[in-house]
């Protein structure tokens, strides 16, 4: 019994990390960049974007679409410019 609960909810996972909040499929890849300096801005958000791989000003990196990478993106919207491909 607890092994068919457990199997639910791992499948369940599958297709939330496969949509985002509203069910929409998400894309594969994000492009993201950073288009505003992190000078000012407080340390937590500088080292989020250098954990998304940003160290320089107009830079881009692709990254895979997931619930992780989306919450990094979120946390310094301000800063950066997404484009799902």
């Amino acid at each position: 019994m607890q092994l068919l609960i457990l199997s639910t909810i791992l499948f369940s996972n599958i297709t939330w990390l496969t949509c985002d909040m509203h069910g929409n499929k998400m894309a594969d890849k994000l492009k993201i960049t950073l288009v505003k300096s992190t000078i000012g801005a407080i340390p937590k958000h500088r080292r989020t974007v250098e954990a998304l791989g940003l160290k320089k000003l107009n830079k881009t990196v692709e990254m895979q679409d997931n619930a992780a990478v989306r919450g990094m993106v979120q946390q310094v919207k301000h800063l950066v410019k997404v484009e799902e491909i």
